[in-house]
């Protein structure tokens, strides 16, 4: 399922985003996380800039808890907010220099990736 929201985003769900269909053979692997994501999003810069081979790699490195190019401090941060149910945000880099942010809320009802300046 993707749709384009007044937002200027666009959301997708997670067996679509992960390819595998609505009805998929059971013993299908599922991607776990450590964590909920709630709906997935990018927004649309993002999805300009960063291949669905690299936001899916960086999305998978998010949800297993590991915060990409943060600073030993922003690592700490994340872990602390996972426990405590805030805001959880991965710093990740494409191939081509391109910085981008995986960002789950507190409530874990979104996930959305976006480009710094998508804030």
């Amino acid at each position: 399922m993707l749709w384009l929201s007044s937002s200027s985003q666009l959301r997708l769900s997670a067996s679509k985003f992960f390819g595998m269909a609505e009805d998929a053979p059971q013993g299908t692997p599922e991607v776990v996380g450590k964590f909920k994501t709630g709906d997935i999003v990018i927004t649309k810069n993002a999805l300009e800039c960063i291949s669905c081979d690299e936001a899916f790699a960086a999305f998978a490195l998010h949800i297993a808890a590991d915060w990409g190019e943060q600073t030993e401090d922003g690592g700490e941060a994340n872990d602390l907010a996972q426990k405590e149910g805030r805001n959880l945000r991965s710093v990740c880099l494409t191939e081509a220099g391109v910085t981008f942010h995986i960002i789950t809320k507190a409530d874990r009802s979104c996930t959305t990736i976006q480009l710094p300046e998508d804030n």
